[in-house]
């Protein structure tokens, strides 16, 4: 998947939940700006440092910010920031993350997804620190050099050739345009810009003036 494909079918996807699930926790008011980020957050890594320190070592678009440890470690710091100054927007961008991971099919690529942990995972002996340490900081690359992780044109134009990709690409692309349309309809998408709301009103703001309302 390229770009429409993960902010579309992610956007979706959080909005989903958003009306069902996190609808009951007025604590989590969802900023889809980060959503939007934490679409692409991965590419957004591994491709710059592809494209910034490409050699031997760093020879692939899907390395470090594709694997589980990294959605990890942002669950972790989302936990944290939301303990201590009750924001969620590093949890929304972790969330993300795994749904961009999911995306990609990262479950194909197990040395990349278990990196740095992927020689002990898989190695015959746990007894033994040499049969895993070795694999502890190799760099994840992909086994076999697939189209996703190129950014030249060319790279793209192959992609686009797969039907998984080109099909989300067109599913994302028309989710976008349905929420573009529907902020431009009610007027409401430099509303969205300067807040990252998709409502009117936060609910936060609701639960202020449900709270207002049993006071009085």
């Amino acid at each position: 998947m390229i770009l429409f494909g993960h902010l579309g079918i992610t956007l979706a996807a959080v909005r989903t939940a958003d009306k069902t699930i996190i609808n009951r926790n007025p604590g989590l008011d969802i900023d889809y700006r980060f959503v939007l980020l934490g679409a692409l957050l991965p590419d957004i890594i591994d491709k710059c440092i592809l494209f910034f320190l490409s050699n031997e070592t760093f020879r692939s678009g899907r390395m470090f910010a594709h694997s589980l440890l990294f959605t990890l470690l942002l669950l972790t710091l989302g936990e944290t920031v939301r303990y201590w100054y009750k924001k969620s927007w590093v949890l929304v961008l972790a969330a993300c993350s795994f749904i961009h991971l999911l995306l990609d099919e990262m479950w194909k690529q197990l040395n990349i997804f278990f990196w740095p942990f992927y020689d002990f995972i898989l190695s015959r002996s746990y007894r033994a620190v040499e049969t895993w340490s070795p694999g502890i900081l190799k760099i994840p690359v992909k086994a076999h050099a697939r189209v996703e992780g190129e950014i030249t044109w060319g790279g793209i134009r192959r992609a686009l050739s797969e039907p998984y990709i080109y099909i989300s690409e067109i599913v994302g692309a028309l989710i976008l345009l349905y929420f573009i349309f529907g902020l431009l309809r009610r007027k409401k998408f430099v509303h969205f810009l300067k807040t990252g709301r998709l409502a009117e009103k936060s609910k936060l703001d609701y639960q202020k003036k449900v709270s207002k309302k049993g006071v009085t």
